[in-house]
């Protein structure tokens, strides 16, 4: 006759639970900042996406017109005041210009582009999932993107206060999972901006 044997058992003991939940969480301690780090790069590669389509827009708007989609009197040519781009605007008033040029470039006729003056074609010159109804296109982290222009047409724009200037008609900036500008009134050292050109650090 067989009698039950004392060993036989189902399921874990605790001490065998235990070391079950410590490998997963040192598993998952090693595979959660890999995981943020690529969401990031991801963030990353899609905000300077966005920045050279925008920069692209405003060229072929650029070459569509011969001028920059501001109100000619906001730029040096043609019928401008001289506009110099080397003058920081203040970050709201800069944060609002931003939001009007891409009302522009997508044909949006707020109080900016009223009847369409800037773009009498209508033209789309951008689109994107970013792009809010109102103008606003937003970077991946949720900041509008900001863009600075050649407004003295003379082929170079100088960003924030920085020293360089950069030899294009347009610069197109996120300023990253900070959400601070390298400048102005943020931290000049702000390394997580992102842009369609290299930015001076």
């Amino acid at each position: 006759m067989n009698s039950p044997n004392p060993i036989d058992r189902k399921g874990f003991t605790l001490i065998e639970m235990l070391v079950v939940i410590a490998i997963i969480a040192v598993l998952a301690s090693l595979l959660i900042p890999a995981i943020t780090r690529t969401l990031g790069s991801a963030k990353r590669s899609r905000a300077a996406a966005d920045a050279r389509d925008i920069a692209s827009a405003v060229e072929m708007f650029f070459d569509d017109y011969g001028y920059f989609p501001v109100p000619h009197s906001d730029q040096g040519y043609p019928g401008g005041s001289g506009a110099d781009d080397t003058n920081i605007p203040d970050y709201e008033t800069w944060k609002e210009e931003s939001k009007r040029i891409i009302q522009v470039l997508i044909a949006e006729p707020q109080n900016y582009n009223q009847d369409h003056q800037l773009n009498p074609q209508q033209k789309i010159y951008i689109t994107g999932q970013g792009i809010q109804s109102d103008g606003t296109f937003l970077d991946p982290w949720g900041t509008q993107y900001f863009i600075k222009l050649d407004r003295d047409y003379d082929g170079k724009v100088e960003f924030l206060s920085q020293p360089e200037q950069y030899r294009t008609r347009v610069i197109v900036v996120s300023a990253g999972s900070s959400r601070g500008l390298t400048g102005g009134e943020n931290n000049r050292n702000e390394r997580d901006n992102v842009a369609n050109v290299r930015l001076g650090r």
